[in-house]
C-alpha cells in the first residue's frame, strides 16, 4: 500500500509539473513552429548586431506560414549583460491591411531579460487568419542609452521568401563598404589621442548612401573622463554632414564606435574627410586611440599642436554603413570569410522562430 501511495504521488506530481509547463510555454495548446527566415548560419557568431536604443529601432518583415500565429522568439545579445532597467516595446503590424499598417499585437518586456545569445519570447492571443499575410515586427527602446542597449543577432540567408517579404514591405536593404586590407590585418599602428593629437582621413564611399560610420577604438589603460570629438566634412563644398562626441570613459578596447549621421547622405563618388581628436584634458595615463592599417591609395594625417605628418598607404579601419531602418548596426569581421557573399541579396535576418496554434491542427 505504501509503495502504491508513493507511485501515485509521483504520478500526480509529474502530471502537475507537465500542466504547469504547458500552461507557461504552450498557453494556447499544442502548436508547431517555423523559422521566420532560413538562415545560412543559424548558430555561432552572428554576422551583425542590431542594437536597440534611443536612436536605433529594429524591424523585420516576414510572411506567416500558417494560421494561428501566437508566439515569436528572437535571439538577442547584450555585451557582458550591460543593459539598463528600461523596457523594450514591441509591435506587430499587419502590412496587408488596406489603408495602412495597424498594430495587431503589441507589448513590452524588461531590457534586463536580454542576455548574451539568449532568447526573448513574445506571446500573444493567436491571429486566427494569419496564413500568407505580411507582418512587420518592430522593437523600440526610446529611453535607453547606447551603453545600456541590448541587440538582435543577425545572420545571412538564402531564403527567397524572406527576401520577398523585405521587398514587399518596401524596407531598403543594408549596404556597407569597408576601408580595410584584410591581407595585412596584423600590420597596424596604434595612434593615441594624447597632447591634442588629431587623426584625419579622406575617403570616397562606393555605395550610394551612408547613414553612419564605424571605427574600432583602442584603449591604453583606463581612459579619463573626457570626450573625443569627431566630424565628417564633404570636401566638394566644405559642408559638415556629421559631428559628435565619444565618451572616453565608456570605450571598450577594440570595440566599434558608431558615428551616426543626422541625415542619410547621398555619397557615391564624393570625397569626405573624417577627423577625430580629443577635447582639452586628454589623459596621458589612459588615452584612447585608433589603429591604422596598410591600404594602398590612402593616407592618414596625424597632427598635434606642434607638428603634422602624413602616413602614406594607411587607412583607419572604417566601415561605411547605409542602414536607414537600423541605425547603428554593428558588423563583425572574421579574417578570410565574407558571410554576406553567401546571401544572394546581401540581406541579414534575425534568428527568429514563429509558433502557430491553429484551431484544427493537422494530424
Amino acid at each position: 500500500m505504501a509503495r502504491a501511495v508513493v507511485f501515485a504521488g509521483i504520478a500526480l506530481l509529474t502530471s502537475l509539473c507537465y500542466l504547469a509547463i504547458r500552461t507557461h510555454y504552450l498557453p494556447h495548446g499544442q502548436g508547431f513552429r517555423f523559422p521566420a527566415a532560413r538562415l545560412i548560419y543559424p548558430v555561432g557568431t552572428p554576422a551583425a548586431l542590431a542594437p536597440i536604443w534611443g536612436q536605433s529601432n529594429f524591424s523585420e518583415c516576414f510572411y506567416a506560414r500558417a494560421d494561428g500565429l501566437a508566439t515569436m522568439q528572437l535571439q538577442v545579445y547584450s555585451y557582458h549583460d550591460h543593459v539598463g532597467p528600461q523596457r523594450v516595446n514591441w509591435t506587430l503590424e499587419d502590412l496587408d491591411q488596406p489603408g495602412g499598417a495597424p498594430a495587431v499585437r503589441s507589448g513590452s518586456f524588461p531590457a534586463r531579460q536580454m542576455h548574451d545569445y539568449g532568447f526573448i519570447r513574445l506571446r500573444f492571443d493567436p491571429l486566427r487568419a494569419s496564413a500568407g499575410r505580411l507582418y512587420r515586427l518592430t522593437l523600440k527602446a526610446p529611453d535607453t542609452a547606447a551603453g545600456e542597449a541590448g541587440a538582435v543577432t543577425l545572420f545571412p540567408s538564402a531564403d527567397p521568401e524572406a527576401s520577398a517579404a523585405q521587398r514587399a514591405s518596401g524596407a531598403p536593404g543594408i549596404s556597407f563598404s569597408m576601408m580595410f586590407d584584410r591581407t595585412h590585418e596584423g600590420e597596424f599602428s596604434r595612434i593615441f589621442f594624447r597632447h591634442g593629437t588629431t587623426v584625419s582621413q579622406t575617403f570616397t564611399p562606393r555605395q550610394e548612401f551612408m547613414t553612419s560610420l564605424q571605427i574600432p577604438l583602442t584603449v591604453d589603460g583606463r581612459p579619463a573622463d573626457y570626450k573625443v570629438h569627431w566630424s565628417l566634412v564633404r570636401i566638394e563644398d566644405g559642408a559638415e554632414v556629421g559631428r559628435g562626441d565619444l565618451d572616453a570613459s565608456s570605450v571598450e578596447n577594440w570595440q566599434f564606435a558608431d558615428l551616426l549621421l543626422p541625415l542619410r547622405e547621398r555619397c557615391s563618388g564624393r570625397a569626405y574627410k573624417l577627423t577625430l581628436g580629443p577635447e582639452e584634458g586628454g589623459d596621458e595615463r589612459g588615452s584612447i586611440g585608433v589603429s591604422v592599417y596598410p591600404l594602398k591609395g590612402n593616407a592618414v594625417t596625424i597632427a598635434s599642436k606642434s607638428a603634422s605628418a602624413v602616413k602614406e598607404g594607411f587607412s583607419v579601419r572604417v566601415i561605411i554603413m547605409d542602414s536607414p531602418v537600423i541605425k547603428g548596426l554593428t558588423f563583425f569581421y572574421k579574417p578570410g570569410s565574407d558571410v554576406l557573399s553567401q546571401a544572394p541579396d546581401g540581406s541579414l535576418y534575425s534568428n527568429m522562430t514563429l509558433w502557430y496554434f491553429p484551431s484544427n491542427p493537422e494530424k
